[in-house]
C-alpha cells in the first residue's frame, strides 16, 4: 500500500510518568522481566562540534523521558571501556542493532507489515507511525536531531507482552540515540533520548530485552 500520513497526534498513553535518568548508579533489582539500557552518557557526544543548530541541541538535551506505570528503571555501572582497556566487552552495532530478534527492520522508511499482525509501520520525516487495520496507533515525531537517518525496528517481549522497539541515531557529532518501546495497542511503554554510548547493541534475553552500552547499564523492569 502507499504511505498515508496519519493525523498529527501523540500515541495514547494508558499511564505516564516522567523519569530522571541517574547516570552510573549501582543498584540491585527485584526479579522480573527486564529491558536493559546501557552506557554512560558523559563523553560520547562531541561538545561544540555538532552540525545541528543550538535550538535543536537544546531540544534534545531537554527531552523528557517517559516510562509507563508498572515499569521501573535503574542504572548501574558496567566494566566496558574502563581506563586502560584495549578491548571492549560489548560489540558496537549500527543498522543491524535488532538483528538478534525474530523480526527486525534495519532501515525503516516505507510502509512495512509486522508478521502475524494487522499492524503496518513506517518512518518518514523523523516521524514513526503505526496503524492497525488502517486505524492510527502511534504517531511519534522525534526531536529534530533525528531527522538524518531511517529508523531501525525490532519486535520482542517485555513483561509477557509483545512490544515494538524503535531506535534512531543522530549525526555522530551530536552523539544521541532515540530509543522507544511500544505495546502492540499503541501504548508508549518507554522512550528517551540517550547518548550514543548508551546504545551499542540491543539483544533479547530471558524474559526481557537488553540495550547494552559501554560504561553503565540501565534496566527497565516489568513489575509482577
Amino acid at each position: 500500500m502507499g504511505y498515508t500520513p496519519v493525523p498529527s497526534m501523540k500515541s495514547i498513553l494508558k499511564s505516564s510518568a516522567p523519569v530522571a535518568r541517574i547516570p552510573c548508579l549501582n543498584v540491585l533489582l527485584a526479579a522480573g522481566t527486564s529491558l536493559m539500557l546501557a552506557g554512560c552518557g558523559a563523553g560520547w557526544g562531541l561538545a561544540g562540534a555538532s552540525w545541528d543548530s543550538a535550538r535543536d541541541l537544546a531540544e534534545v538535551e531537554s527531552y523528557e523521558a517517559h516510562i509507563a506505570a508498572g515499569l521501573t528503571e535503574t542504572v548501574q555501572d558496567n566494566s566496558c571501556g574502563n581506563a586502560g582497556d584495549t578491548t571492549f566487552a560489548v560489540e558496537q552495532r549500527f543498522d543491524d542493532v535488532f538483528n538478534d530478534f525474530a523480526f527486525s527492520i534495519e532501515r525503516l522508511e516505507a510502509v512495512t507489515a509486522l508478521p502475524g499482525t494487522a499492524i503496518e509501520v513506517a518512518f518518514r520525516d523523523r516521524t514513526f507511525v503505526a496503524t492497525d487495520n488502517g486505524k492510527p496507533l502511534i504517531s511519534e515525531t522525534l526531536p529534530a536531531v533525528f531527522g538524518m537517518r531511517p529508523a531501525a525496528l525490532g519486535v520482542g517481549d517485555l513483561g509477557g507482552r509483545r512490544v515494538i522497539l524503535l531506535i534512531n541515531r543522530s549525526r555522530a557529532t551530536t552523539g544521541k540515540a532515540f530509543v522507544a518501546v511500544y505495546a502492540l495497542d499503541g501504548t508508549t511503554l518507554y522512550r528517551n533520548a540517550l547518548s550514543s554510548g548508551q546504545v551499542w547493541d540491543i539483544l533479547p534475553s530471558a524474559g526481557g530485552i537488553d540495550v547494552i552500552g559501554c560504561g553503565e547499564t540501565g534496566r527497565i523492569a516489568a513489575q509482577h
